[in-house]
């Protein structure tokens, strides 16, 4: 049985609508008629709300295999084809996967651009200490003077934009090849 097929008969054993299902996942009722009909899958966190809604494990719900609260029959067929020759369970392995895949993406991306705003933050950090610091000559006619600090600014504030402009040239790069 097809994830769609198995979706709205758990749906109509519980006697609820598509409405009232979208109502209790937090989603539109396009979205609950998409799955049914096998045009779309869940992502995983509404997956678990699904499994938690009718009381079934998840592998159940997503492999057909396991046990129902409801009752001790299993209602998926494993191992079915879609019309495109691959199994439903494929099909959902291939989204679970994409899914974490884009997660840690998503925090590998956001941590490389808090680094290089931290390395622009540090260069204008720099900046400041060199605009406020004291400069001096002392007694032998040595100058004390913080001299370092612009080019270190530089570097930093460089590093930081390199950094975060690479983050985003990938980000665009990787949207790209998913559309």
């Amino acid at each position: 049985m097809e994830f769609g097929d198995q979706m709205r008969q758990l749906r109509k054993r519980e006697g609820m609508t598509q409405e009232q299902l979208a109502q209790s996942l937090t989603v539109t009722r396009q979205a609950v008629s998409n799955w049914e009909r096998g045009t779309n899958l869940p992502d995983i966190e509404t997956l678990i709300r699904i499994a938690t809604t009718f009381h079934v494990s998840l592998d159940l719900l997503i492999l057909g295999k396991g046990e129902s609260n409801m009752d001790n029959t299993n209602i998926a067929e494993t191992g079915k084809t879609t019309g495109e020759g691959e199994t439903l369970e494929s099909r959902m392995a291939q989204k679970l996967i994409r899914d974490g895949s884009e997660g840690r993406q998503a925090h590998s991306n956001m941590v490389t651009v808090i680094v290089g705003c931290a390395l622009m933050l540090m260069g204008a950090l720099c900046v400041f200490v060199k605009a406020n610091s004291v400069e001096y000559v002392d007694a032998a006619g040595v100058l004390h003077e913080n001299f370092f600090l612009l080019p270190m600014a530089a570097a930093f504030f460089l590093a930081g934009l390199v950094t975060v402009v690479a983050a985003g040239v990938a980000r665009i790069v990787r949207n790209s090849r998913h559309d």
